[in-house]
């Protein structure tokens, strides 16, 4: 396989993708919310499948979405990501996103709700593997200087990300997101995809102050839609 599946930003180097076309994986899923990870994920994947003119393998995008979140975009989002993926590398089979929507109840999880439907999705098509772009969480000194403890202090840390995926499934379990702010600048797609990529979904405007927005700001240098 060509080393040209490595990803390497200057500092650290990621090997998923070399070690993931290895296998033969033909029926692909991936979980896809309007997050720079998986939008990521999906990117590559696409990118990959036509440098390596596997165009037998297929892409099944699902993504779950909480109607609690009455502010956010994704769901309009995600299919014009897709699309412009799509048109960058019209030879991959991108299937029609799968929406699922739930109102969370107080006794059932958020990742509840993800394992449900999406094991359904995964049985419905027959699947050989469904990925997630999950990413790692910034180092604790990180954490602490952008005040990133906010909401979430364990959330995406190794040892929680795998409890619910393997490493063969989260190619970005070593990466946190200065890493996948990287790729974006080195790959262009600050113009194309990052402007639709969704972290805060709290209020119309990206609120600055929960976990995602603290952490897209130190990555990026700025919030959803390029808001400084």
């Amino acid at each position: 396989m060509s080393r040209l599946l490595v990803l390497d930003d200057g500092k650290n180097k990621n090997i998923w993708f070399e070690n993931f076309f290895k296998q033969n994986y033909k029926k692909i899923g991936i979980k896809l919310s309007a997050g720079t990870d998986s939008v990521l994920l999906l990117f590559f994947l696409a990118k990959f499948i036509t440098e390596i003119e596997q165009f037998d393998r297929v892409i099944y995008p699902w993504s779950g979405i909480q109607l609690k979140h009455t502010y956010s975009k994704a769901e309009r989002h995600i299919p014009i990501i897709i699309e412009k993926i799509h048109k960058m590398y019209p030879k991959v089979l991108i299937k029609r996103i799968k929406f699922d929507r739930w109102m969370p109840e107080n006794s059932k999880h958020k990742d509840t709700y993800v394992k449900e439907f999406s094991e359904k999705f995964v049985k419905d098509n027959t699947l050989d593997i469904l990925l997630s772009g999950i990413n790692a969480n910034p180092t604790n000194a990180i954490m602490k200087l952008y005040s990133m403890y906010y909401n979430r202090p364990t959330h995406r840390d190794k040892n929680t990300i795998l409890q619910m995926h393997s490493k063969d499934n989260t190619p970005w379990i070593e990466n946190d997101k200065k890493f996948i702010a990287a790729m974006y600048k080195k790959y262009n797609l600050m113009d194309s995809l990052f402007p639709l990529t969704e972290s805060c979904y709290c209020f119309d405007n990206p609120c600055k102050k929960c976990f995602p927005c603290r952490e897209k700001y130190w990555a990026f240098g700025m919030y959803d839609g390029g808001i400084e």
